[in-house]
């Protein structure tokens, strides 16, 4: 399967902006705001106060006082619900502006960026264009992508990038994405997650935490979790043979170590959330009928 496309993500883009912004932002989500300049983005965990995930979001600081956001994983309705009050007391503004994010990987996307005449930006960072802004940003573990979004309604410039990419190569469908995603192993809200779901349980403290910025929502027990290594799930990737479904339970000699959360369109490859006594490579698991290996 290639490794090289473009393909169009639906989340809600909006902009947070006002004096108190940056502040409120850093006590509510656990990467660091406070030390974010310009031109900066990074993924932030959304948790609620026992560390457990609730959502993910992207941010780009792009002046002193406003980030453009991309939510992932939960819908602008519940991430308003869950925050909007606390926005008005802090006297913060969130102007939804879009829905829509194109996202190239692979090894030519660079070469694809120049190609469409757009700035390529460097790790952690992003680049304004117009009413476009370009992101670096892998939504493939291990694969290198950016992510290209409009800071406005207008949508002119946007589309204009739908059309060249669809010039340069076929569009990846949403299909195809998902089955790349479950091959390289990249958890997804809330598919691979459950309402217990830590940071920690699928490696990705490093992408969306800072462990030196203070207290956030979530923060003394996602420290703890960190310090003391208390990790007791982990999704990895298996081999399936047989009929499985997503929601399976996964049995090691007769003992449930796991859930699938995941399944490719092939049936051959899934992803699992499983306990520790399951995470050696090659241990065979079963639903009862059919086999799953551990990669």
């Amino acid at each position: 399967m290639a490794i090289n496309g473009h393909s169009l993500i639906h989340a809600p883009v909006f902009i947070l902006s006002g004096e108190n912004t940056r502040r409120w932002c850093n006590g509510m989500f656990s990467n660091n705001f406070r030390a974010m300049r310009p031109m900066q983005r990074h993924r932030s965990a959304i948790c609620d106060d026992r560390g457990r995930v609730q959502g993910f979001l992207d941010a780009i600081c792009t002046s002193e006082h406003d980030f453009l956001c991309i939510l992932d994983g939960i819908s602008e309705v519940n991430f308003s619900k869950r925050f909007q009050m606390y926005m008005i007391l802090d006297d913060i503004e969130m102007d939804l502006i879009g829905s829509q994010v194109t996202h190239i990987f692979g090894t030519t996307s660079v070469e694809w960026l120049k190609q469409l005449q757009l700035p390529i930006p460097e790790n952690g960072t992003a680049i304004q264009h117009g009413n476009l802004w370009i992101q670096s940003r892998s939504r493939l573990k291990g694969i290198q992508g950016f992510d290209i979004l409009s800071n406005s309604e207008d949508s002119n410039e946007f589309q204009t990038v739908l059309d060249g990419l669809t010039a340069l190569c076929t569009e990846t469908s949403a299909e195809v994405f998902e089955d790349l995603r479950i091959e390289s192993g990249t958890p997804s809200f809330p598919q691979d997650f459950t309402d217990k779901s830590f940071i920690h349980d699928y490696d990705l403290q490093d992408d969306v935490c800072s462990f030196n910025k203070g207290c956030y929502v979530g923060q003394e027990i996602i420290n703890r979790m960190d310090i003391k290594k208390l990790a007791t799930k982990k999704l990895l990737r298996v081999r399936l043979d047989g009929k499985w479904s997503v929601g399976d339970d996964l049995l090691l000699e007769g003992k449930k170590c796991g859930t699938l959360t995941s399944i490719a369109s092939g049936c051959t490859i899934g992803l699992a959330l499983l306990r520790k006594v399951a995470w050696d490579a090659n241990t065979i698991l079963t639903n009862g009928e059919n086999s799953a290996v551990v990669d």
